[in-house]
C-alpha cells in the first residue's frame, strides 16, 4: 500500500471527527435546555478539545503530508485547492470561536445563541469542502 493513500486516509478520517464533533457539539451546545445549558456546554468544549483541536491538528498535519510533496505539480494551480485551503483556514478560525463561546457559556458570561449559527456554517463549510475535493471544479 502506497504511504500517500494511508495518509490521505488519516486526513480524511481526522477532519470527520473535526469538522463532524465541531459541528455536533455547537448544534447541541446551542439547543440545549436552558436549566442545564451551562453545564452541558462545559462538557462539550471538554470534548472539543479533546477530540475536535487533536483531530484538527492531525488532519492538518496529514493533510500538508499529501499535499507538500505534490504542490508544483498537482496542486499549485489547481484553483479547487486554493478554495478549500481558504475554507479550510475559516473552519479553523471558527474553532476557535466555538470553544471560546463554550467556554463563556459555561461560566454563565454569554448566550449561546452564536453557537447555533457557526454550527450551521461549520456544516456548510464541511459541505463545501468536500465538493471542491471530490469534484476539483476549477
Amino acid at each position: 500500500m502506497q504511504l500517500d493513500l494511508v495518509f490521505r486516509a488519516l486526513h480524511l478520517a481526522a477532519a470527520i471527527l473535526w469538522l463532524g464533533g465541531l459541528t455536533s457539539v455547537s448544534l447541541a451546545a446551542a439547543l440545549a435546555p436552558d436549566a442545564s445549558r451551562a453545564e452541558l456546554a462545559g462538557i462539550l468544549r471538554k470534548v472539543a478539545l479533546r477530540v475536535a483541536t487533536p483531530a484538527m491538528v492531525v488532519a492538518f498535519v496529514f493533510g500538508l503530508s499529501v499535499l507538500i510533496p505534490h504542490f508544483r505539480e498537482q496542486y499549485a494551480h489547481a484553483g479547487w485547492m486554493h478554495a478549500k485551503l481558504t475554507l479550510v483556514l475559516v473552519a479553523s478560525a471558527l474553532s476557535g470561536a466555538v470553544t471560546g463561546r463554550l467556554r463563556r457559556v459555561a461560566a454563565g458570561s454569554a448566550a449561546p445563541g452564536p453557537l447555533r449559527i457557526f454550527g450551521i456554517l461549520l456544516g456548510v463549510l464541511t459541505l463545501l469542502i468536500v465538493a471542491l475535493a471530490v469534484l476539483k471544479p476549477f
